[in-house]
């Protein structure tokens, strides 16, 4: 009988992605971060995050909120099985930065043992890239992906 554990369950990818400066507007990076689900907790994650929403509120981003609110949305996420993974690139134009990180992260899906992609809507002709570099390099693990518009929770 094999000593290794059981492979964890399958999961669900959320992208998102940012732009950073400096208070000098002086360029720090592209993001692209990634809220990894794991399959079964996809239902319960989405109300977590939906019931940690101020009232009226249909989107939490986090630099734009109080510190308190912060750390309440934080203490939220930790009980749901949400694990980030964080992608840098120090090219200041999206038109180069997000390709590269996108096909870092489509590389690491089998790992991740994703079943399904999800990307924020952009346009059409931003989607069309994204979709024709999914086709280049695909895992093998993913079934699905789409992309989603902003009231998507997990975005």
């Amino acid at each position: 009988m094999s000593s290794r554990s059981a492979p964890g369950p399958y999961t669900h990818v959320f992208v998102d992605e940012s732009s950073r400066t400096t208070g000098k507007k002086r360029f720090q990076g592209y993001y692209l971060a990634a809220a990894v689900v794991p399959t079964p907790a996809l239902a319960s994650a989405r109300i977590v995050l939906r019931n940690g929403l101020r009232a009226g509120r249909n989107s939490f981003h986090f630099t734009k909120e109080q510190d308190v609110d912060r750390a309440r949305f934080l203490a939220a996420i930790a009980d749901t099985g949400i694990v980030t993974r964080v992608y840098k690139s120090p090219n200041p134009k999206d038109a180069g930065a997000r390709p590269s990180l996108l096909i870092q992260l489509l590389a690491d899906l089998p790992a991740l043992r994703s079943v399904y992609l999800g990307l924020e809507q952009r346009e059409e002709h931003q989607n069309k890239i994204d979709r024709q570099l999914i086709a280049q390099h695909r895992a093998a693990s993913l079934q699905s992906y789409g992309h989603l518009p902003k009231a998507e929770p997990l975005l």
